[in-house]
C-alpha cells in the first residue's frame, strides 16, 4: 500500500539517500548490472488500486496504461524504474491458477 506519510516518506527518501552515500563511498560493493525498479502494488482494482495507481501516474508525470484488467504506470531515473501496479481480482485470480501448474509437468527427453 502507498504512504504519503511524512514520517514515513522522510525515513524512505533518507534511506535512499544512505543507500546512495555507501555505495558511492565503497567502491567494491556491486550494483545491479540491469535496470532496477522500485515496485509500488496498489490494493487491487476495485478496492481502489485504480485510483492509486491514477495518482501515481499524475504525481509522477507519467503514462496511465490499462491491459486485460492489469494497471501501470511507470517513471525512468537512470537505470531506475519507480513503477506502480494494480490488477482487477478476476486478472489475480488466472494469474494464481495458471502459475499453480508451474513445475507440475516435464517434458520427456
Amino acid at each position: 500500500m502507498f504512504s504519503t506519510d511524512p514520517e514515513r516518506r522522510s525515513s524512505f527518501i533518507a534511506g535512499l539517500r544512505q543507500l546512495a552515500d555507501y555505495l558511492e563511498a565503497n567502491p567494491v560493493v556491486p550494483v545491479p548490472g540491469t535496470d532496477t525498479d522500485i515496485i509500488m502494488t496498489a490494493r487491487d482494482a476495485e478496492d481502489g488500486g485504480i485510483t492509486d495507481i491514477l495518482g501515481l501516474s499524475i504525481g509522477l508525470a507519467a503514462s496511465f496504461a490499462e491491459r486485460s484488467g492489469f494497471y501501470r504506470t511507470a517513471r525512468k531515473f537512470g537505470p531506475v524504474t519507480y513503477l506502480g501496479v494494480s490488477q482487477t481480482r478476476a486478472e489475480l485470480a488466472h494469474y494464481r491458477a495458471y502459475s499453480s501448474y508451474y513445475g507440475c509437468v516435464t517434458p520427456d527427453d
